[in-house]
């Protein structure tokens, strides 16, 4: 007489999980939620989890097990387990990392901590206050294959890349042209903004000490958000009230230099904002 064959109630935990994380792996994937935690380019690493997942799950449902089912304690005590990385995922999707975060990671400029874009290392302005050589900067830009720089930064020195039209600049709300440009080329292209109207979106996080001023922040993923470093200026704000904390702006005003606490930094004088809402792309990558 042949053994009977059964699916076994000590599979049913593992099948489950499977499919749940290949679940998980569609909804991260789906509207791009991923991006709240790693940087862009490991989407194709969540599509290949999704694949293996669901796959792994459909075959281990059609395939059956001689003889009798084995205790199913075991593979329930490791399904909730790997259950626990899922409820942290979906139930944190669309927490970002906020002015409590930014007051224990920031480092401020001078620190030494080095580039987070390996790209740009070779067309940055080092230590440069007055916008150093601009036919040395472009000359650096085109040997290096062209990589990708900031669109103000392209618009000041006349770099038209062949895949791209050459930026033009855009009226703020003062009515005069600024150059628009993220926070991290604020901090990393200071010298070259200095005196410039500038436009840049970010976080508030508020001075402790000085009431008239506050730090507008992103953070900067390079993987994960486990390795995100906070990029920031100062806003000396112009009579406006003081923005919430944790508020996401956009602020105009005029960038400049400034020290504190023996740090050179960027500050942006006489700032005018308005309240924007959470971008799609909370962290710059």
């Amino acid at each position: 007489m042949g053994e009977k064959r059964s699916l076994g109630a000590n599979r049913i935990p593992d099948i489950i999980v499977l499919m749940m994380w290949a679940g998980a792996f569609l909804f991260l994937l789906n509207g791009e939620r991923y991006r709240y935690y790693l940087a862009p380019a490991f989407g194709v690493t969540l599509a290949a989890g999704f694949v293996l997942s669901a796959a792994m799950g459909v075959a281990l449902g059609r395939s059956r097990k001689s003889g009798r089912a084995g205790s199913w304690i075991g593979p329930t005590v490791r399904a909730l387990v790997l259950v626990l990385p899922l409820i942290y995922a979906i139930t944190t999707t669309g927490a970002i990392l906020d002015s409590q975060a930014f007051t224990k990671r920031w480092i401020s400029a001078g620190s030494g901590a080095g580039s987070l874009r390996e790209g740009t290392r070779a067309i940055e302005g080092q230590g440069e206050t007055d916008g150093g050589d601009d036919a040395e900067l472009v000359e650096a830009y085109r040997a290096a294959g062209p990589p990708k720089i900031s669109r103000a930064l392209k618009e000041m020195l006349g770099l038209k890349p062949p895949d791209e039209p050459l930026p033009t600049t855009s009226t703020g709300n003062s009515g005069k042209s600024v150059f628009e440009a993220d926070l991290y080329d604020l901090v990393e292209y200071a010298g070259r903004f200095k005196g410039r109207q500038v436009i840049t979106e970010g976080m508030v996080a508020w001075d402790r000490v000085d009431s008239d001023r506050f730090y507008l922040f992103r953070f900067v993923i390079v993987c994960c958000i486990a390795d995100a470093m906070p990029v920031a200026v100062v806003v000396e704000r112009s009579g406006a009230p003081r923005p919430a904390q944790n508020s996401w702006i956009r602020v105009e005003g005029i960038a400049d230099m400034i020290t504190v606490d023996g740090q050179e930094g960027v500050v942006i004088r006489n700032g005018s904002f308005t309240s924007i809402p959470v971008p799609k792309d909370p962290y710059l990558y």
